[in-house]
């Protein structure tokens, strides 16, 4: 709280992260770093979705970083939501326990998402780009100060990676 205000904030998506910056400074932009949504992704979906949804959800996401301008930006949220017209019905599939009684989860719920990971990938990104915390990195006002990173690789590679050897 003594720091002054960024324009914006530049996270891995850690909800610590923030939720500090929210409240300490409820005015700074949050920009989630692309890298880290494509790694939450893979993680989701795994290298090699086996699923034709997974891998044009996975395309999709593995493309935010060649975004450069704000009409590209544009086009890959119409593409997302192309992606979710098509696969709407799909990600929406419930399994029920009754159906699959032998599944861990039917001792503890009645239904599930048939296809959690793919749907949870989605919403992430559908809500990322909804919050505006995809591509802050190229809002005009941000801009007036200098180029925005995108990633938070500076720090992983660079003052993080110091911290981390003392660590180790």
């Amino acid at each position: 709280s003594r720091l002054p205000a960024p324009d914006v904030l530049i996270t891995d998506g850690l909800r610590g992260a923030e939720a500090a910056c929210t409240q300490a400074w409820p005015g700074t932009r949050i920009q989630r770093c692309l890298v880290h949504v494509q790694r939450n992704t893979r993680t989701g979906l795994t290298s090699r979705p086996r699923l034709q949804a997974g891998r044009e959800l996975k395309r999709l996401s593995d493309g935010l970083t060649s975004v450069e301008t704000a009409g590209q930006a544009v086009r890959w949220g119409e593409a997302l939501n192309a992606w979710h017209e098509r696969w709407k019905d799909f990600i929406a599939e419930r399994t029920y326990a009754r159906d699959d009684p032998s599944n861990p989860k039917a001792s503890r719920r009645r239904w599930w998402w048939t296809h959690e990971e793919l749907r949870r990938c989605y919403r992430r990104l559908e809500r990322l780009f909804r919050e505006g915390r995809l591509f802050a990195y190229l809002e005009p006002e941000l801009l007036k100060g200098g180029p925005v990173a995108r990633t938070t690789n500076r720090l992983e590679g660079g003052v993080n990676s110091v911290v981390k050897d003392v660590l180790r």
